[in-house]
């Protein structure tokens, strides 16, 4: 049997038609809104219903429901944290000002007071993965003995082997040195990164002072220069083998150096010299689209796991949302490694579990109301307005009758009536 007639015209709803729904009608369950696209099937050609489909276009997609919360979950990517049009919270608008000459002072003062007693019940859990036998390392990070490691090693992040990113919807859309400051700050409030920095790479991020542990991993793993114990490496030494978490470039870049009288001091000089930027209040992501506005960290030169989940744990402390994970993830508050010798799983993140475009709905809908001009790195269309689904003729006729065909011959698809899907209806490609 050929293709259905005008099959290429008939595409599902959008994700942004979809929130726009759920929002006007108060749509909280899938059963809900499934039964509406029932309702509206003759009317809009099926959109909704196939929007609401599985791919095997038989009955309910699983992730409905989760499209569904994300659309009522606030958005904290957006100034305001309520829905769509609603003036900003008292913590969002605060966040927006300029930062206050109080909360600088006590800022201040928590970056060199000393680090809080650890966090209970949150455990770095050293996960040992075994390396497949036989596979070739591509790069000196991927060799095996790096990923097999030894009983007690923590489990060391790197850009090639063991790949720990991490990506984050800023609070209130905007990323600035201000924003960096305060999570430099509670990064310093973590045992574990009581010496954390800011690096003077290009793009920014984070230096972490190397531990011994690290230090005897990296011996182990024979990627340690130069091979000798930790307590015989000179200050300078120590510097030049710090781990770094980076920032992406394009995606909250943040460039900073303190002043040259200032560098000997290192460790300190940020506190008091970075409110002193002119830049300190400038938004990094001011002009591009809200959906873009993210903020991506990786680990390079082997950052240690417990070191990765405290810097994870500063951003959430900030109120800024994990979007995503790359080699681990965060599940029930406990950190558990994912990632296998050049093997490294996505995972989204617990706050909002629905697919991108049903999370960036809301940001699209407040983001028509800004009338400056948009700066948009991947393109001027927005994933929100994607049709998520594309049907093949013998699933769609699953869900269609006989007159679907005979009215899309005649030029009128809106005259094909969509039957109630029940499942064993679909056949099989």
């Amino acid at each position: 049997v050929g293709p259905m007639p005008g099959l290429k015209r008939l595409a599902s709803s959008s994700h942004e038609e979809v929130y726009r729904l759920v929002r006007r009608q108060k749509v909280h369950a899938a059963d809900e809104l499934l039964s509406i696209a029932k309702e509206r099937s003759a009317k809009d050609s099926g959109a909704l219903l196939l929007y609401c489909c599985g791919s095997d276009g038989t009955s309910m997609k699983r992730t409905l429901q989760r499209e569904i919360d994300a659309m009522w979950t606030p958005d904290t990517g957006l100034q305001s944290t309520g829905a769509s049009g609603s003036a900003p919270s008292g913590a969002s608008q605060a966040h927006l000002k300029p930062l206050a000459a109080p909360r600088l002072r006590t800022l201040k003062a928590q970056a060199r007071a000393p680090a809080n007693l650890p966090r209970s019940g949150i455990p770095a859990q050293h996960v040992q993965i075994a390396s497949a036998p036989g596979n070739k390392a591509c790069f000196l990070e991927a060799k095996e003995s790096l990923r097999r490691g030894r009983k007690g090693d923590p489990t060391l992040f790197d850009s090639f082997a063991c790949r720990g990113e991490a990506v984050f919807r800023p609070f209130g859309g905007v990323w600035r040195l201000r924003d960096f400051y305060e999570v430099l700050v509670a990064a310093r409030n973590d045992p574990t990164l009581v010496a954390v920095a800011p690096t003077s790479i290009a793009e920014g991020g984070f230096r972490i002072p190397r531990s011994e542990e690290s230090w005897r991993a990296m011996l182990h793993a024979g990627v340690a220069k130069p091979r000798i114990p930790f307590d015989e490496l000179t200050e300078s030494q120590r510097t030049a083998v710090s781990a770094e978490v980076r920032f992406g470039i394009g995606f909250g870049a943040m460039p900073w150096q303190p002043p040259s009288k200032q560098e000997q001091d290192h460790l300190h000089a940020w506190i008091e010299a970075m409110p002193k930027d002119p830049a300190f209040e400038v938004d990094v992501l001011r002009g591009q689209p809200l959906e873009e506005r993210l903020v991506r960290l990786w680990s390079h030169r082997h950052v240690e796991d417990r070191h990765l989940f405290a810097i994870v744990r500063a951003f959430e402390a900030c109120k800024h949302t994990l979007q995503e994970t790359v080699g681990f993830k965060l599940k029930d508050g406990t950190f558990k490694i994912t990632g296998r010798r050049l093997i490294a799983p996505r995972h989204r993140g617990d706050a909002r579990k629905g697919t991108y475009g049903a999370i960036c709905a809301q940001a699209v809908v407040e983001e028509a109301s800004v009338s400056p001009p948009i700066l948009a790195i991947l393109g001027s269309n927005r994933v929100s307005k994607l049709r998520p689904i594309s049907w093949s003729p013998k699933k769609l006729r699953a869900i269609t009758d006989g007159t679907f065909a005979e009215a899309g011959s005649r030029g009128n698809l809106s005259a094909g009536r969509l039957k109630p899907i029940a499942d064993g209806d679909a056949s099989r490609e």
